[in-house]
């Protein structure tokens, strides 16, 4: 993977950026979880620059069981949790990495995902990417 063209560059935030620089640099660490209807693993980076935070999920493998597509809000919730309990839920940028199907020559997929914060169930409750914008 290479570094993001200028033009894509130039719509994404610091945080964002970084995210996705760290992601194609190898530096996603493996993120496993487990909850009541759900159980999968998928990579995370966690990026900060200029206060902003900016969190980047990705599928192991393209396709695979247990996708974080269908599990969002709640991979989102419990990353927060974990690592982010001090920030602002409603402040922070997330993304979403589907890669490439193994013998498939279309690019991966990086989505933003807006996701909904409910401050009386303390935790996300939607997640709603943006499908028009890919990176």
């Amino acid at each position: 993977m290479s570094a993001l063209p200028s033009t894509v560059a130039g719509d994404l935030s610091p945080a964002e950026q970084a995210a996705i620089n760290a992601l194609h640099m190898g530096a996603a660490l493996p993120f496993s979880y487990k909850g009541p209807a759900c159980q999968a693993a998928c990579y995370l980076v966690i990026a900060e620059q200029h206060g902003e935070t900016a969190v980047l999920l990705s599928d192991r493998h393209a396709g695979e069981p247990g996708s974080i597509a269908h599990s969002f809000p709640r991979v989102a919730t419990i990353v927060y949790q974990q690592f982010l309990n001090a920030e602002d839920p409603r402040a922070l940028r997330w993304l979403e990495h589907t890669p490439s199907p193994p013998g498939q020559t279309r690019f991966d997929r990086i989505e933003r995902v807006r996701m909904l914060w409910s401050p009386d169930m303390h935790r996300f409750t939607h997640a709603l990417r943006d499908t028009t914008r890919s990176f």
